[in-house]
């Protein structure tokens, strides 16, 4: 429920203690589970080798803070567990009604958050109308308290869900249903301004072109042409943002005025991080080390920017960079780790000719370049169900066909 309704955050942690009774549940009903596990692909024992990890890290670092954070990640076990106990119960019909039922969900939370703000601006005495207004944070918080960098995700994830629904339709009444909905994610998305997520969006929506057709890879790239200069145009927000990059500063300075330069701030970020890679290369900080270390970074090197925002406002400033991210908390051998991880993931794509997964995996990567993805339990969640789900029951349609 956590990932199909994106505004149940509070499911969140209940559902890992649930997902542990659902398996010892099984366990004690199907004594052939234990032997299905034994024949766990590699990939979960990775998985269980990165958790491990995390713990061993924590012993030797005397990082008892740091403990909290697996059972954050014990998701990343629990999940596929539960979806590997119930291969050959679930048929490929049912998997596309998850994905039908996550993209539902998706669109009516963001059409309620759409419909509640433009409403309270509406209401306000002598407020003419803008973009500006229903955009960003005045866009993502409305109904429910997200941010809108994990909002983007599951509207992003929606995306490309949708799409590939859309391509395998034959009915063209469903298929217009589908246009329908990605017109609408995507205006959604662009409001939202979260610049990774509709870079990562279009990124997967481009290989998603590539290797199903090359007329929607045309349409795709018409499509962003219009929504970009619409919103360049008429929401200030997000051209706002678009010029930050264009004309990228990294002395950015918060004190000048309360907007955020997310790119700016990122450069710091990924500044110190680098900083603590080189001088924690082999075991790293460990978890709760990292952001202890970059606060000293961020004095030490007088990001005033930085410092300010988190005296003003509380802010805490992690690497955001999933890449750095576990880089600096876990060493060397936790980033080995994890890149084993994901080009497994993309062996079995290719190999099982699998474009959910494919997709999924693009949009996770692409987004970790300026998000540590993998540190809240939205972004642990939701990329863990979707990875385990096409990892254990790999649905036969839609495959991957390169089109010539």
């Amino acid at each position: 429920m956590a990932v199909v309704l994106p505004w149940s955050n509070a499911f969140m942690n209940i559902l890992i203690f649930g997902g542990i009774l659902f398996i010892i549940q099984n366990a004690i009903i199907d004594k052939r589970i234990f032997s299905r596990l034994k024949k766990a692909s590699l990939l979960f024992y990775l998985c269980l080798a990165f958790i491990g990890m995390i713990l061993l890290n924590g012993v030797l670092l005397n990082d008892p803070k740091g403990f909290h954070y697996v059972l954050r990640m014990l998701t990343v076990l629990i999940l596929p567990v539960m979806m590997k106990i119930m291969i050959g119960k679930t048929t490929d019909n049912q998997i596309r009604k998850i994905i039908n039922l996550y993209i539902h969900s998706v669109s009516i939370l963001c059409l309620a958050s759409l419909l509640i703000a433009i409403s309270g601006m509406v209401l306000k005495a002598n407020t003419v109308l803008t973009l500006k207004d229903i955009a960003y944070t005045n866009l993502s918080s409305v109904l429910v308290n997200h941010e809108p960098i994990y909002f983007s995700l599951f509207v992003g994830l929606a995306i490309l869900l949708a799409t590939s629904e859309f391509l395998s339709k034959k009915n063209s009444r469903k298929s217009l249903i589908y246009v329908v909905g990605v017109v609408f994610l995507l205006l959604f998305l662009f409001l939202l301004g979260s610049r990774t997520t509709i870079l990562a969006t279009f990124v997967s929506l481009g290989v998603l072109g590539i290797v199903r057709s090359r007329k929607f890879l045309v349409g795709l790239l018409l499509l962003f042409t219009i929504i970009f200069a619409v919103n360049y145009n008429y929401n200030s927000s997000f051209r706002l943002r678009i010029d930050y990059v264009i004309n990228f500063n990294t002395e950015f300075n918060f004190q000048e005025n309360w907007s955020y330069e997310g790119l700016a701030v990122r450069f710091m970020t990924w500044n110190c991080s680098l900083e603590g890679i080189s001088n924690h290369f082999w075991l790293g900080t460990g978890v709760s080390g990292a952001q202890d270390y970059l606060d000293n970074c961020f004095r030490e090197h007088k990001y005033e920017s930085l410092l300010f925002f988190t005296r003003e406002n509380g802010a805490v400033f992690n690497s955001h960079n999933l890449y750095l991210d576990v880089f600096l908390k876990l060493g060397v051998f936790g980033f080995v780790l994890l890149m084993t991880i994901l080009i497994l993931i993309l062996y079995k794509s290719s190999r099982y000719k699998n474009i959910h997964l494919l997709l999924i995996l693009t949009f996770f990567m692409v987004n970790g370049l300026t998000e540590s993805v993998l540190v809240r339990e939205k972004g642990i969640m939701l990329f863990t169900f979707f990875f385990g789900l096409f990892l254990c029951y790999n649905p036969k349609q839609p495959k991957i066909t390169i089109t010539k």
